[in-house]
């Protein structure tokens, strides 16, 4: 996902004499309810003086135009952000699949080509085998908005979605291929009372730079029964409103369909972005002793991006 970034100009005018006002280009007409949205918005000496972000200092505010900072950190980008057009023609998708757990490359996978209101995937567009890298690679139309249903004996089938719309040859980030057992467990310790009809995902969190984040807090549009289990330095945990270094968040007991996520700076609550993504009940029960025979058909997990977004 390409984005653009634009520095904010903060021009003061002295106007009759002693009053002055100032105007953010590209900005609204009211920039602050306190002086701390100032800072946010890149202008840390900055005061709210009338919802209008102006100099502390009055003989600042008489000087003429002032050029502020250009934003930094991870979120840098967002208010910002835009997305190419994509042309024609077809772009190479390259998709790496880890095991959840271990981290490892998953070899022997297979996966189907899926348009992106196909829930159950009955047209693919293609079909394509992994390498021994747990590579996917395919030829995707311009524009394509889709997902991968990726299969292998032994793990949950796991529907791939992409950051958004491929406008260019395209590298995901890598994508967490489940066993069933995994996820059962996560089910069991985070939602005891769990709706096998209910859907399961696995959500990445990424800043401007395209990269896993960590400080992101994650909501769905569904009700309260979404239950969001967080991983914080390896572990997964319900204790905490927030992405760890890792980026990495299940999201439990979603409306099977077309549900949406947003995603927000934890601190501060500036949003992010949102992504809507295909998703199928989880609907796997078998014996503990079955798990490892457990056919890909038997459970479904979701992979999805939540990072800057228009």
């Amino acid at each position: 996902m390409r984005t653009a970034r634009f520095g904010n100009v903060l021009v003061f005018a002295a106007l009759s004499g002693a009053s002055a006002c100032s105007l953010l280009v590209g900005g609204t007409k009211t920039q602050c309810a306190v002086d701390e949205d100032c800072a946010r918005r890149g202008f840390p000496s900055a005061v709210c003086v009338d919802t209008i972000c102006q100099s502390a200092k009055v003989e600042d505010r008489e000087a003429g135009p002032v050029e502020a900072a250009p934003p930094t950190g991870p979120f840098r980008c967002l208010g910002n952000v835009s997305r190419p057009e994509a042309g024609t023609g077809k772009y190479r998708l390259t998709v790496p699949i880890v095991d959840l757990v271990s981290g490892a490359p998953v070899p022997g996978l297979t996966a189907k080509v899926c348009a992106r209101l196909d829930v159950p995937c009955q047209n693919p567009l293609s079909v394509v085998a992994g390498n021994d890298d747990g590579l996917l690679v395919a030829d995707v139309p311009a524009g394509f908005d889709g997902y991968l249903e990726v299969d292998k004996i032994g793990y949950c089938t796991g529907l791939v979605h992409m950051a958004g719309p491929v406008v260019k040859d395209t590298r995901r980030i890598s994508s967490n291929f489940v066993q069933p057992g995994v996820v059962s467990f996560l089910r069991s310790a985070a939602a005891p009372d769990a709706d096998l009809h209910k859907a399961v995902a696995f959500v990445s969190t990424t800043d401007c730079d395209d990269q896993l984040t960590g400080g992101v807090h994650v909501e769905s549009d569904d009700d309260a029964s979404v239950v969001a289990v967080y991983v914080v330095n390896g572990s997964p945990t319900t204790k905490v409103d927030r992405t760890g270094p890792e980026g990495r968040v299940g999201v439990l007991e979603l409306d099977p369909g077309y549900p949406r996520v947003r995603c927000s700076v934890a601190d501060g609550g500036q949003r992010i972005g949102e992504v809507a993504f295909t998703a199928r009940p989880f609907h796997t029960v078998y014996d503990e002793g079955d798990a490892s025979d457990a056919s890909p058909s038997r459970c479904v997990v979701s992979n999805a991006i939540c990072g800057p977004s228009p």
